[in-house]
């Protein structure tokens, strides 16, 4: 099983059209660590949605992550989700 190093702090950015944002509301473990995003509003169900995952760590090297969804094809009806980073 791969671990996140101790040090790792992640951050999420989202990407609808033209529209960047960062992630301002970070769900945290016990060691206050980024473990999700909740993201409301800004978010139309019915367009593409990109997200990146990116990190630093001084004991190892954060390749980013990049994911692209349509929120409706989940079933997605509101503008409010939560998004779990990988630790």
């Amino acid at each position: 099983e791969i671990k996140a190093p101790e040090d790792i702090v992640y951050f999420l950015h989202y990407r609808q059209d033209d529209d960047t944002r960062i992630c301002t509301d970070y769900l945290k473990d016990d060691r206050g660590r980024h473990i999700g995003c909740h993201i409301v509003n800004g978010i139309d169900t019915e367009v593409i949605v990109i997200l990146l995952v990116n990190g630093s760590s001084q004991q190892a090297e954060i390749y980013p992550i990049y994911r692209i969804f349509q929120p409706s094809s989940f079933g997605m009806k509101r503008v409010s989700f939560i998004c779990f980073l990988p630790l």
